[in-house]
C-alpha cells in the first residue's frame, strides 16, 4: 500500500497551484492598488510553479 501522506501532500500542492492561478485574491490583502497588482502577479507566478509540481507528484504517486 502506498503512503497516504504523499498523496495528501501532492493534493495540497496541486490545490495551492490552482488557487494561485484562478483565485490569487485569496493570497493577499489589499492595502494599495500597487501592492495588490504586485501581489496578484506574485500569487499567479507561484500558482504556475505549484500546479505542475503538484501534477508531477500525483503522477509519481499513482504511476511510480
Amino acid at each position: 500500500m502506498k503512503d497516504p501522506i504523499g498523496l495528501i501532500i501532492a493534493l495540497l500542492v496541486t490545490g495551492m497551484g490552482v488557487a494561485g492561478i484562478f483565485f490569487p485574491q485569496l493570497a493577499y490583502r489589499v492595502v494599495t492598488p500597487e501592492q495588490a497588482a504586485r501581489d496578484r502577479k506574485r500569487a499567479r507566478i507561484f500558482g504556475f510553479i505549484f500546479l505542475p509540481l503538484g501534477v508531477i507528484l500525483l503522477l509519481f504517486h499513482f504511476l511510480g
